[in-house]
């Protein structure tokens, strides 16, 4: 997770060092024409370098790194689940109607066997990247990846609303038909997956404390 803060930090960060090199360039263009400065005296580079500069330069790295870090932990978490965390929507604990699709990879103890824990987990990875735009599409939350399952919720409004607690499983499976041909010369098995659909009342409640997250139980 660092390597991936850092990475989003310095791109975004030189976008923007880029913007703001710009947009001095053009004040230092305006000044210059408007006599403000004596071009002979005060140059771009000594312009570029001033403290106003600077300052907005090393508050953009500061700025960027700290919402690196949000955006990080707001897709690890999951975007719902951040910002109920963040508020204390669960603390106490709520009673709540919600779906929950539990899409398990089939065959899986002999397709491990046969690529390898290696390659199976490089294999695992890819079915999970394919699940995204169903998340996307059906407005899903993953609750929880168990190995080679994922375990989807929504409120029973949002689970309903044009099925999307259905909707999410057969576009997840068309998105893996869709790659087969990556998935044969890659891996040399289609990934198939099994599904399971729960509706009801359960508990949300938040829980621990130095690694919290919103737990659900239920019958």
């Amino acid at each position: 997770m660092a390597l991936i803060i850092i990475k989003r930090t310095l791109l975004h960060f030189i976008i923007t060092v880029l913007v703001l090199i710009t947009g001095a360039y053009i004040n230092y263009y305006v000044d210059r024409t408007s006599s403000d400065l004596i071009s002979n005296q005060v140059g771009f580079g000594d312009y570029i370098l001033s403290a106003t500069v600077m300052f907005l330069i090393i508050g953009g790295l500061i700025g960027n790194a700290v919402l690196s870090i949000f955006r990080t932990l707001q897709l690890k978490i999951g975007e719902d689940i951040f910002f109920e965390l963040l508020g204390g929507k669960y603390n106490p604990a709520i009673e709540e109607e919600r779906a929950f699709l539990f899409i398990d990879l089939k065959s899986s103890t002999t397709i491990a066997e046969k690529l390898g824990h290696t390659k199976y987990s490089y294999f695992i990875q890819d079915c999970f990247v394919d699940l995204n735009p169903a998340l996307v599409s059906s407005k899903a939350s993953v609750y929880q990846y168990v190995g080679d399952e994922a375990v989807l919720t929504w409120p029973i409004d949002l689970a309903l609303k044009d099925s999307n607690c259905v909707k999410a499983y057969f576009m997840f499976t068309k998105q893996l038909v869709s790659r087969k041909d990556y998935y044969i010369n890659t891996y040399g098995v289609l990934p198939e997956y099994k599904a399971g659909l729960n509706l009801g009342l359960l508990m949300l409640a938040e829980v621990g404390v130095v690694n919290r997250e919103i737990s659900f139980n239920s019958d």
